[in-house]
């Protein structure tokens, strides 16, 4: 009898702990949801803007023509410190974090790519930036085509790195929980170092030495900016595939893909019509992030394409 009191009785301690767990993460859940941050300075500068501010980095000669840098998802303005050296040589180079990103605001919603682009518009006109070559990776690829085709007065020309023409699936059981909410924000919690730099390892070609800094991007995010730029990337792409968009617009263009991609599919070049205003390249031996693993190859792309004149966008 006695025993069976006492089995009774874990029995409730076990259950109410497991209640008290379960409460735990859904306040911790609610808690998550709600977090937002303010815009800080680090390598670069706060722009103050209406709404919710930008952090900018912007260097060279003011006089030089402008090249425009934006990162891609769960990134920030570092993932653009080898290119910046090569570019900045001749030219005004201005890197972004975009909202959500890096010291940029993060807000509790807003994160749709036209609202991104936005965003990026106003810190361009806030510093004298306009017609500039613009370059985006990944998701900054989307933010980028948007940015030329609601604010035209920005771009000059366009480069986009290693994104998909059409939105891809969460990769795997592990991606598809982080974007769920309560056991996302667990899997955000319990992740170490190692954890978050293997979750990356598809961002560059096989055998390359993910670096540190993909951890301090990840953990400067919060939650909703996490899950809800990530739905933003793909209701974009839902809406209208990339290559529609960009073959919308009137500048020229250069698409970009490192041939050992594993996040995109470089035969997603194919996609775009073979037209005088929309040209494309490789770049050997790079995966997702040529900018980072094929940094020399990348600014060269990026200073032929910015120095060439004729609209085909070829030197």
């Amino acid at each position: 009898m006695a025993r069976r009191t006492a089995g009774r009785r874990w029995t409730k301690v076990a259950l109410a702990l497991v209640v008290l767990a379960a409460v735990a993460l859904v306040v911790n859940a609610l808690v998550t949801s709600s977090e937002k941050k303010e815009a800080r300075t680090g390598v670069g500068r706060v722009i103050e803007l209406p709404g919710d501010d930008l952090h900018v980095l912007d260097v060279g000669n003011r006089s030089a023509p402008p090249i425009v840098l934006v990162h891609g998802y769960a990134g920030s303005i570092r993932w653009w410190d080898r290119v910046i050296p090569a570019l900045v040589r001749e030219h005004r180079v201005v890197a972004v974090d975009l909202l959500g990103h890096g010291g940029s605001a993060k807000p509790t919603d807003g994160y749709s790519i036209s609202n991104q682009a936005r965003h990026v518009a106003r810190a361009l006109a806030a510093r004298g930036v306009s017609g500039a070559t613009v370059v985006g990776h990944s998701m900054g690829g989307s933010v980028a085509v948007a940015l030329a085709a609601d604010h035209p007065e920005a771009v000059d020309r366009l480069v986009v790195l290693d994104m998909s023409t059409r939105a891809p699936p969460p990769r795997g059981l592990v991606e598809r929980l982080s974007y769920t909410p309560v056991i996302g924000q667990l899997l955000r919690r319990v992740a170490t170092d190692e954890t978050i730099k293997d979750g990356y390892a598809d961002a560059f070609a096989p055998g390359f030495r993910v670096p540190d800094r993909v951890v301090g991007d990840l953990q400067a995010m919060t939650y909703s900016s996490y899950a809800k730029a990530r739905d933003g990337s793909v209701a974009f792409l839902e809406e209208r595939p990339l290559d529609e968009r960009v073959e919308a617009l009137a500048g020229p263009t250069l698409i970009v893909f490192g041939d050992r991609d594993r996040l995109t599919e470089p035969r997603d070049a194919n996609d775009y019509s073979a037209t005088p205003r929309i040209t494309k390249a490789v770049v050997a031996g790079a995966g997702h992030s040529p900018q980072v693993e094929r940094p020399a190859e990348t600014a060269a792309l990026i200073r032929r394409f910015a120095r060439s004149r004729d609209v085909a966008g070829r030197s």
